[in-house]
Order: C-alpha cells, then sequence, then structure tokens
C-alpha cells in the first residue's frame, strides 16, 4: 500500500539526445549564472555599437576634410578687379617724393652748428652780466640784448639758421657793449658813494656802494667806503649826542663820544673838526 500511495515526480529530459538515442535529462541553470550571461551580452552590443557610431564619425570627418582640401578651392571664383591706366598715373604722380637732398642737409647742418656757436658766446656773455647785477644799472640796455635773442631763437625754430645767427649775434654785440661800460659805471658808483658818505647821506652811500661791490667784489676801496657807510649812522648818532654835551659844558662826556665816532671812522671829517 505504500508503495502505491508515493508520489511519482516526473523527470525533465533534454531535447538533444544522448548516447545510444535515448533523450537526457535538461540541465537547470542557477538564477545567478543565467544573469551574468546576460549582463555580458549586453555589454558586449554596447561596446559595438560605441565602435560602430566612433567609425562612422571618423569616415565623416575624413570625408568632410576630402570637400575641403580639393572639392572646395575649385568652386570659389576669385574676382577679378580691373586696373585702369588713369588710376595708375594718379598712384604714381601722389606718391610722396623726397625734396631733401644730402647736399642741402649737409647745408643746413652747418648752419645749425654756426648759429649754435654764436648763442654759446650770447649765453656766455649774459651769464658774466648776471653776475655783476645787469639789471641794476643797465636794465633797458640788456632787455634790448635779450630780446635779439628772443627772436633768434624763434627763427631757429623755424630752421632759419642763418638769419638765427644775425639775431645771436646782434644780441651779442649788445651785451659786449654793456660789459663794456661796466667798468666806468664801477667808477660812477664809487664816487656816488663818497660823495654820500662827505655829505652824510647813510642810505645813498649804501645803495651806490653794494651796488659797486657787485660789480666788483675784490675792490678794497669799495669795501672800504662800504665799511664807512654802514657805520655812518652809528658815527652821526655820537657826533649829536657830543654836541649835546658840549653845549651842556659836559666837555670831557663831549670828548669821549667824538673819539668813539672817530675811532669808528677815522676819515669821518665833520667828526674831526668837531674834536678840534
Amino acid at each position: 500500500m505504500t508503495e502505491h500511495n508515493q508520489k511519482l515526480e516526473p523527470s525533465r529530459f533534454d531535447l538533444d539526445s544522448g548516447p545510444g538515442g535515448d533523450l537526457a535529462p535538461l540541465r537547470t541553470e542557477e538564477p545567478g549564472a543565467r544573469a551574468a550571461a546576460d549582463g555580458k551580452k549586453v555589454s558586449t552590443g554596447a561596446n559595438l555599437d560605441s565602435q560602430k557610431m566612433t567609425l562612422i564619425g571618423l569616415g565623416a570627418l575624413l570625408l568632410f576634410a576630402v570637400l575641403v582640401f580639393f572639392w572646395l578651392p575649385d568652386r570659389i571664383v576669385t574676382p577679378e578687379i580691373e586696373i585702369s591706366p588713369a588710376s595708375t598715373q594718379k598712384n604714381t604722380r601722389s606718391a610722396p617724393t623726397s625734396t631733401v637732398s644730402p647736399w642741402s642737409d649737409a647745408q643746413l647742418g652747418r648752419q645749425r652748428r654756426d648759429a649754435q656757436e654764436v648763442l654759446s658766446s650770447l649765453l656766455e656773455e649774459q651769464f658774466a652780466l648776471d653776475e655783476i647785477a645787469v639789471t641794476e644799472w643797465a636794465p633797458d640796455e640788456f632787455a634790448a640784448a635779450q630780446a635779439q635773442a628772443t627772436k633768434g631763437d624763434e627763427l631757429y625754430r623755424q630752421q632759419q639758421f642763418i638769419e638765427a645767427a644775425a639775431a645771436y649775434q646782434q644780441g651779442l654785440d649788445s651785451m659786449r657793449v654793456i660789459s663794456a661800460s661796466a667798468a666806468h659805471v664801477f667808477e660812477q658808483l664809487l664816487q656816488r658813494g663818497q660823495q654820500a658818505l662827505d655829505s652824510n647821506q647813510s642810505a645813498a652811500a649804501l645803495q651806490a656802494l653794494e651796488l659797486a661791490i657787485q660789480m666788483q667784489p675784490d675792490s678794497a676801496i669799495a669795501m672800504h667806503a662800504l665799511d664807512r657807510a654802514r657805520s655812518l649812522e652809528q658815527v652821526l648818532a655820537w657826533l649829536n649826542s657830543a654836541r649835546e654835551a658840549r653845549s651842556a659844558v659836559e666837555l670831557e662826556t663831549a670828548q669821549q663820544l667824538l673819539l668813539q665816532a672817530l675811532d669808528l671812522d677815522p676819515e669821518h671829517t665833520l667828526t674831526k673838526t668837531e674834536l678840534a
């Protein structure tokens, strides 16, 4: 009874027959192995598709390069521009031509150097006059000489070098005349200062003698006279005090004041007369 009640389970057979023509049992596969196989098939197909797209792209680029380098240049037509003879002649006439020759350029260079040499002498003379305060004793003459130098500068900038040299020369000649008169002017100033000292005019003496010293700083005569002019105010003050003391019959005081004044300026004539 037990044998009849046992369940019979069917056996699976492969469609392929085994050895001897019998049907072989159907082989079963594990679920994990089947999924791995399917994934490998999908990956292989994707790689094949990517390679196909790459080959197609390379082929398209190659075809485009062939079109650009071989087919396209034959299709481009370069327009032809006709140049008329009249236009050519017009352009030829308008072309700038140099009008300065080496010879004329050399002449201009020499004229420029000549003007510069005169200007150099003019500047030296001007500096020498500035050192002796020319604007104090010959302002008009010096201004006229400077005007000639300014005219020379204007001509020089216009490259009129011959005319510029002539203007510079006129200015130089005028300044040399001023320089030649400097010694005479100095003597006049010295004389004027001495007269002011004798007249007890302190301000006039100082003005003349200070200018004389600017003209000739090494003049011992001018320096001595200037020292007297600088002390004149004090000498006159002691002289007046001595007169007041004498009027008050303070003779010793008057004598001491006169001696002090005479010690400060031994050449003061009025002091010597009062002391006597």
